[in-house]
């Protein structure tokens, strides 16, 4: 039961149904931001977003 309650916060992060977390535009149907988190959408990154966890 509690990991059926997660998993419906985290999907609803995604879905538009948190109001805390506005990762999803259900007029236009999209993600908002490719990074995306509990906190929403992320608009500004840095060269370090895109790099971190990347080889090379």
């Amino acid at each position: 039961m509690k990991d059926r309650q997660r998993a419906v916060r985290f999907a609803n992060m995604y879905t538009g149904d948190d109001p805390e977390a506005p990762n999803y535009d259900k007029e236009r149907k999209l993600i908002r931001s490719p990074l995306t988190g509990s906190r929403g959408p992320r608009f500004q990154v840095s060269e370090e977003d895109w790099s971190t966890h990347r080889a090379g």
